[in-house]
């Protein structure tokens, strides 16, 4: 979650899109093969998002600071 977040936070425009779906694409597509029933794979991904949104937040909590 965290490689994520840094990796999407050095990432802009097109190339973040990109980076962000086919991440929630492997991640899901790896859930599936697992034997997770779609709904509870669907529900790990919008807690896999949630996640990295608050790591990303967390990331630049000191940066409002510095503005």
């Amino acid at each position: 979650m965290r490689s994520a977040a840094v990796t999407l936070d050095r990432l802009h425009g097109d190339n973040a899109t990109v980076f962000w779906r086919t991440t929630c694409r492997q991640l899901g597509a790896e859930l599936l093969d697992l034997g997770c029933p779609e709904e509870d794979m669907r529900a790990e991904i919008m807690e896999f998002q949630d996640a990295v949104q608050m790591e990303l937040m967390w990331l630049h909590q000191g940066d409002e600071a510095k503005a």
